[in-house]
């Protein structure tokens, strides 16, 4: 998914986000964050797990969640769940 395709992806599904990125005043709470880091390495996870296989998109398990490294991450930008 190339990044433009991703960001059409965010965009569709957050309808709020592009008057905030037209207001320049982009907010997002604990759990927003956590959706979108899932998201990004999910669908990064899955290209890599494409290329790298024969196995169809179909057939794709995602990875074990590690809330651990997203709570490091939150706390990291100072957010908590």
């Amino acid at each position: 998914m190339s990044k433009d395709k991703l960001f059409a992806y965010y965009l569709s599904k957050n309808p709020a986000l592009r008057e905030q990125l037209e207001n320049g005043k982009v907010t997002l709470t604990a759990s927003g964050f956590r959706k979108f880091f899932n998201t990004t390495y999910d669908e990064g996870y899955k290209q890599g797990f494409n290329q790298e296989s024969d196995v169809e998109e179909d057939d794709y398990i995602p990875p074990p969640s590690n809330s651990s490294s997203i709570d490091e991450l939150l706390n990291l930008f100072g957010m908590r769940k």
